[in-house]
């Protein structure tokens, strides 16, 4: 369907992203975390968990290994993860 192919789309560009970011002289953490973000949620609405739980896992470590995203960004990490394992039906981590 036309959401579906949008979100792959989506994906495409935020991989374009962090391909950019990666080769960049002086990555930007914060901007790496919000690209994981996104892409989250991204797996998340097409239902690929799994993939979902990894990319905020991912920005979870960024958060902390520089100390702090500003508290929106953790606070949207948390939530993202326990929605993520909500519809996955595992409610004791959600």
């Amino acid at each position: 369907n036309g959401r579906t192919d949008e979100r792959h789309r989506s994906l495409l560009c935020f991989q374009k992203a962090l391909d950019i970011e990666a080769v960049s002289p002086v990555p930007n953490s914060h901007t790496l975390a919000v690209i994981y973000i996104n892409m989250g949620q991204t797996h998340n609405s097409l239902c690929l968990f799994p993939k979902a739980i990894e990319f905020y896992e991912k920005a979870l470590t960024i958060h902390h290994t520089i100390g702090s995203l500003g508290y929106l960004n953790l606070g949207t990490i948390y939530n993202n993860l326990s929605t993520t394992y909500h519809c996955m039906g595992d409610l004791k981590k959600a």
